[in-house]
């Protein structure tokens, strides 16, 4: 292990929290990156400093917390960001560069956020990171093709006239790490307590589900008794189905009502189906799922990248239309024995194929190289 004069420092700007995908990834990501990196969190807002749950976190994991104005004039490193648009348009990128930091960028999503093209073709960024080939194959275009550009930062460092990267921009593949010893097992298909259970866990965005929803639960076709439990709903999904009237099987709950792996856990199968103006770059609630043995039931293809995630009967289900989605879901209520065997495949599969923790550090070794 290098020691710490020997540790490349890492400056990151996001925060932690178990809400949201991005901070998510980096809550579970800090842990795993302290022992072989210098690492001091930076966050947007400096009322975060007052947190004393995260900020006893952070020193726990013997991570270090300043505002960027505390930081030296001149330094080394990387100043790194996962989804924080504030990074780019807000000016931390532009300033961190000047003060000698080369710059890791992570989307996350599968659009451009406002002043990244600038960033990328006047050479701010040094790498970008992506979750998966699905979201390389939406960004890359914007990043590569010198057309798409914005206005570049700063007007080229204020040279007024854009600059144009001189070599093709360096990435790296890195998935999302998700340490399995936060998403406890529990097989299912054993002796039934209570009703079979089917859910849902996501952000807010209506966008994200599916049109039909919430007929596409409810068209199941699942005997009594069942429940549908949903976490991450708001007043805009309320308004969205309005006119849907959500009976005794339905709990819908805010997001962080419970933790992830309490809701994941209450359930039987993980049903994600989406809407079709939207394209999963990776899926973590559904390798979330999988980890505490709850089974996901999900859409083939369609621009997402949850079939890399999923083995079909192996560790869940992938569904080309509607009827497959209540065919699998089905089956999976009749038959404990099946659901027993994907419940435990789901375990195994995700910490074989997603969750190695060697296999992210290496991917993280090749960011920072």
């Amino acid at each position: 292990m290098a020691t710490a004069a020997e540790r490349t420092k890492l400056f990151w700007f996001n925060w932690p929290s178990h809400v949201g995908g991005a901070d998510t990834k980096f809550t579970h990501l800090l842990p795993l990156l302290a022992a072989e990196y210098e690492i001091t969190v930076v966050p947007n807002d400096p009322k975060s400093l007052a947190s004393g749950l995260w900020c006893n976190w952070l020193d726990g994991c013997g991570i270090k917390a300043a505002l960027m104005t505390d930081l030296p004039e001149r330094l080394e490193g990387w100043a790194v960001s996962l989804c924080n648009g504030l990074f780019l348009k807000g000016g931390m990128a532009a300033e961190m560069k000047r003060r000698g930091a080369r710059i890791a960028w992570s989307n996350e999503m599968m659009w451009h956020f406002e002043g990244e093209l600038a960033a990328v073709h006047t050479g701010l960024i040094d790498r970008v990171m992506y979750v998966s080939p699905v979201q390389r194959a939406a960004l890359e275009p914007g990043y590569t093709g010198g057309s798409g550009a914005e206005r570049s930062f700063d007007e080229a460092e204020r040279g007024i006239i854009p600059r144009r990267r001189a070599a093709p921009l360096p990435w790296v593949m890195t998935g999302n790490w998700i340490d399995p010893a936060a998403f406890p097992f529990r097989l299912r298909g054993g002796s039934q307590t209570g009703p079979f259970t089917a859910g849902r866990l996501s952000r807010p965005d209506p966008d994200k589900f599916p049109d039909n929803f919430p007929r596409s639960f409810e068209r199941l076709g699942l005997r009594d008794p069942v429940r549908f439990r949903v976490m991450g709903w708001s007043d805009r999904l309320s308004e969205r189905w309005c006119e849907h009237t959500f009976d005794k099987r339905w709990e819908l709950l805010p997001p962080a009502a419970e933790s992830s792996a309490e809701f994941l856990n209450s359930l039987d199968i993980l049903v994600y189906s989406l809407s079709p103006r939207f394209h999963e770059s990776w899926g973590r609630a559904v390798v979330e799922a999988m980890l505490t043995g709850a089974v996901p039931i999900v859409p083939d293809g369609a621009g997402h990248h949850l079939e890399k995630l999923v083995a079909h009967g192996v560790s869940g289900f992938l569904c080309g239309s509607e009827a497959e989605f209540g065919e699998h879901a089905r089956a999976l209520q009749d038959d404990p024995s099946l659901l027993r065997r994907l419940s435990a495949g789901a375990r195994e599969d995700a910490c074989k194929r997603h969750c190695d923790p060697e296999i992210h550090r290496q991917r993280w070794r090749c960011v920072f190289a």
